[in-house]
C-alpha cells in the first residue's frame, strides 16, 4: 500500500474530515517543487492566489498546510487549522530533537521514534496560526504507538498554552519518512 492510501485510509478510519496530496515530484530535492505543489493547490480550490510563492496560501472558509523534504512534499487542506510536517528520518538527529524537547516529553517515546518528535512539533506550530513561537513551546503529553505491516503510526496529545491538539503521525522506516498532521481540538 502506498504513503498515499495508507494516510488517506488512516484519516477516514480516524474520522479526520481533511484533504492530503502528496507526490514524489513535490520532494524539495526538485527545483520547481515549490510550484508544482501550488499549481495542484489550485486545480483542488480553484483559487489563484495560491499560486503566490511569496504567500503562505489562504482560502475562504478551509485552511491549508504545505510541507516537503528531499523526499516527498505534499499539502493537508481542512475546514479547520490543521498543520502538516513531513521529513525523513536521517536528516533528524538526537542533539537536535533534544534542543527542541524535554526528557519527559523524549521518556514517551520508543528510541527509534524520537525523531518524530520534530514533525510532532512542527505540525502544531503550523496549525496554532501564530500562537506559537518556538517549538519548544509545544508539549506533548501522550503518545499511543501501534504498528501494522507497512507503518508506524502514533496518536499524539499536545498542548500549547491553554490550546490542546492531536496529532497523529505516521512513520515509514522503509521509505525513511515521517508525517505529521496536527488539529487543534475544539
Amino acid at each position: 500500500m502506498s504513503l498515499f492510501e495508507s494516510v488517506n485510509q488512516l484519516l477516514e478510519f480516524e474520522k479526520l474530515s481533511f484533504k492530503f496530496f502528496c507526490d514524489l515530484t513535490w520532494a524539495s530535492t526538485y527545483t520547481d517543487h515549490r510550484l508544482k505543489i501550488r499549481k495542484n493547490l489550485y486545480r483542488q480550490t480553484k483559487n489563484k492566489s495560491v499560486l503566490d510563492l511569496q504567500n503562505i496560501p489562504k482560502l475562504e472558509n478551509q485552511f491549508v498546510s504545505i510541507s516537503h523534504c528531499p523526499k516527498i512534499g505534499g499539502y493537508v487542506i481542512a475546514d479547520q487549522n490543521i498543520g502538516l510536517d513531513i521529513e525523513q528520518f536521517q536528516r533528524l538527529s538526537l542533539s537536535l530533537i533534544s534542543r527542541i524537547s524535554s526528557d519527559s516529553e523524549r521518556s514517551l517515546f520508543e528510541k527509534s521514534d524520537l525523531a518524530a518528535i520534530w514533525t510532532i512539533k512542527e505540525s502544531v506550530f503550523k496549525c496554532s496560526q501564530g500562537l506559537c513561537k518556538t517549538m519548544t513551546e509545544v508539549q506533548i503529553e501522550k503518545v499511543e504507538s501501534y504498528k501494522n505491516k507497512d507503518f508506524k503510526i502514533l496518536k499524539v496529545n499536545s498542548k500549547l498554552n491553554n490550546f490542546k491538539y492531536y496529532v497523529i503521525t505516521l512513520i515509514s522506516e522503509l521509505e525513511d519518512v515521517c508525517l505529521s498532521f496536527a488539529i487543534e481540538r475544539l
